[in-house]
């Protein structure tokens, strides 16, 4: 899923939920955030105080020397089991609960699958976490991983010949679908999480499929799909809200979820998520029209002087250097940058050092 999705689709369904304006804009700007928070290590302040942070994705296309040494790392799999599997491509276990699965493959055991058991504990950890004060930055993140189980299933996030497709099926047949099929074969020779699918699993609109590892064909209407995760991920926000876990959508916000979906059909992200934005300033879901200051407040920055970490930090530099040396900021304990990059770290070491071991699952034995 893309920015569309993961930021503005987010924010919907989390007021649809019950949260407030002022909570699902910080749901929404961590569940995005999870896609472009690409840098880490140790920040040093002038006042010798030190924090450590992490990234939770890499480079996938690009654009410079120092670019391409970040996507370099999608050939090391113990940094892809840092970043792809715990906050893209969660394992799934085949869909077995603890103690099932053991004698399959460890490969296929750490594909993703749609809201699995695994799924399910980690977003039961997200909700005991919900009274501390990253609280709404790891219900961003959990979500943008739980939303990620319906697209990403089928593939695992490693750099693993398992991610090799025989080929794609178009809606469409064309020059465009020919296109694709040579992107999808120019990348098979690093067959990481689903890159060998392009994008296609990430705009809502499509209907597609492919001819998997095992040559059974692999049909998906993504429109029904989308709806789907966006219906668990109610039911998941209204549980850490501590109300009754069934899905609930009204009509309204249902019929006008389904008609975006289908409507907003550019194969750019950004396109739609901008669709998304314009959409809010309209009376079409039951939390009401937007104002143009709720609007501004909504607005997804991750770099620049409107995003987290400039006001976290002061700075608006695309890279971090190990020798930036940062004015300190009384705030800084507070910001929203600091508690998703905490949020970002609990996470990971809940999925990475409690839940997959209990369930027998270890990213490096395949």
């Amino acid at each position: 899923m893309q920015v569309d999705f993961h930021h503005a689709v987010t924010y919907a369904l989390s007021r649809i939920a019950g949260f407030r304006h002022s909570e699902a804009t910080i749901i929404a700007y961590a569940s995005q955030y999870v896609d472009d928070a690409k840098n880490q290590g140790l920040i040093q302040f002038r006042d010798g105080r030190t924090y450590d942070h992490i990234a939770s994705a890499h480079t996938v296309v690009p654009t410079s020397v120092r670019e391409f040494g970040e996507f370099r790392d999608n050939l090391n799999n113990a940094l892809n089991a840092e970043a792809w599997l715990p906050f893209h491509f969660l394992p799934g276990n085949l869909g077995k609960s603890v103690g099932d699965g053991r004698e399959a493959e460890m490969v296929r055991r750490l594909v993703c699958t749609t809201d699995s058991p695994v799924a399910a504990e980690m977003c039961r950890a997200c909700i005991d976490n919900r009274n501390h004060a990253n609280g709404l930055h790891r219900l961003g993140i959990t979500t943008h991983v739980y939303a990620d189980t319906w697209v990403h299933r089928d593939f695992v996030g490693l750099n693993h010949s398992f991610n090799r497709i025989h080929g794609l099926i178009h809606d469409q047949p064309g020059l465009h679908a020919l296109k694709e099929d040579a992107q999808s074969k120019a990348l098979a020779a690093m067959p990481i999480g689903h890159g060998m699918v392009l994008t296609l699993p990430d705009q809502p609109f499509l209907s597609w499929g492919f001819v998997d590892r095992d040559g059974n064909s692999n049909i998906r209407k993504n429109t029904e799909i989308f709806l789907q995760a966006s219906e668990r991920i109610i039911a998941f926000h209204r549980s850490y809200r501590g109300v009754e876990d069934t899905p609930f959508m009204s009509s309204k916000d249902m019929e006008t979820l389904q008609w975006a979906f289908t409507t907003f059909d550019s194969e750019d992200g950004d396109a739609r998520h901008a669709e998304w934005m314009s959409l809010f300033s309209q009376e079409r879901f039951s939390f009401g029209a937007l104002s143009t200051q709720e609007l501004l407040e909504l607005n997804y920055s991750p770099k620049g002087q409107d995003s987290w970490k400039y006001k976290a930090l002061k700075t608006d530099a695309e890279k971090d250097d190990p020798s930036d040396v940062f004015e300190s900021n009384p705030d800084f304990d507070s910001s929203d940058w600091k508690l998703f990059h905490d949020a970002l770290k609990d996470h990971r070491s809940n999925v990475m050092g409690i839940i997959l071991p209990k369930f027998g699952l270890n990213p490096l034995d395949c």
